[in-house]
Order: C-alpha cells, then sequence, then structure tokens
C-alpha cells in the first residue's frame, strides 16, 4: 500500500518489482519458498535507493514471521480482505455516528452492531465449514440459547 503506483515517479520500475516480489513471497507454495525467497532478496536490496523502499524491506524483514503465518495456522486467509471489509463498513457506521446528539446512543448503536456481528451465521462463506455459522460459534461459543438483542442490552455484554 505505501509503494505509489504513479508511472510518472523515477522509482516506478523499482516499485512494481518489489511489489511484485513482495507478492511472490507472501503467495510461495509454502514457508519455506517463502523464507529462500526473502534470503535471495538480500543480494537484490541494493537495487532500492528510494528512503520508502528501505522502509518497506525492514517492515518486510521484522514481520516476516506474521505475514507468512497462513502457512502454520488452518484456514487462515492469506490477504485481509475480510478485516478490511468489517473496517469499512465500520466506518460508514461512523459516519452515521456524527448525527448522534448523545455519545451515549452512538455508543449503544455500534453494541448493537457488534452483538449482531458476532451473533449472525456467515452465509455465502467460501469456506464450508463455517456455512451457517456465526463467528461466534466458530469461536466455540454456544449461542443456541442466547438471543442477541436481550444480550446487546445487559450492562457487561462481553461475558
Amino acid at each position: 500500500m505505501r509503494l505509489p503506483k504513479s508511472k510518472k515517479s523515477k522509482y516506478h520500475q523499482q516499485n512494481e518489482f518489489l511489489r511484485k516480489y513482495i507478492k511472490q513471497i507472501l503467495y510461495a507454495q509454502n514457508y519455506n519458498d517463502a523464507e529462500e525467497m526473502l534470503y535471495r532478496f538480500k543480494n537484490i536490496e541494493h537495487l532500492f535507493s528510494a528512503k520508502y523502499h528501505t522502509e518497506i524491506i525492514r517492515s518486510l524483514r521484522k514481520n516476516f514471521r506474521l505475514l507468512t503465518r497462513h502457512f502454520f495456522v488452518p484456514d487462515l486467509p492469506r490477504d485481509n480482505n475480510i478485516v478490511e471489509n468489517v473496517i469499512k463498513q465500520l466506518n460508514q457506521k461512523l459516519i452515521q455516528m456524527h448525527g448522534f446528539k448523545d455519545p451515549q446512543n452512538a455508543y449503544n448503536f455500534l453494541k448493537l452492531w457488534f452483538c449482531a456481528r458476532r451473533f449472525r451465521p456467515f452465509e455465502s462463506s467460501s469456506i464450508k465449514h463455517r456455512r451457517h455459522h456465526s463467528s461466534l460459534s466458530l469461536a466455540g461459543v454456544n449461542t443456541s440459547n442466547i438471543d442477541w438483542l436481550s444480550f446487546s442490552r445487559r450492562k457487561n455484554s462481553n461475558t
């Protein structure tokens, strides 16, 4: 995300190459391949001369284990599309919250939204075992006897 996409930049070719190389590392067939590609990256690192290149490469090295966690955790996606979707929806709700007169009303609205999201089952998940299960039930919480609306009205609904 931090690599400029402009073709007018004098670093355009370096940016495109770096973007593709990082994608190859993250989407490698297995962890060993990704680790080998990162190791080989040391030989060409000197070709990237912009300050932001150095920062991105440092960040890649520092966070490599986190960025490749999907190789070790079953069903963990390689990308963060789900998280980005939640953030996008939450941003839309926050824009709506600007019109609330009282912060308590905004808090209540967000609490309702989060409860509804956690209790609602996934209907069209691409991962079969997630279909017709909510995020709470997938985490091992028995939600069959819990009314999410009543639950959201409790003073401390995080228990």
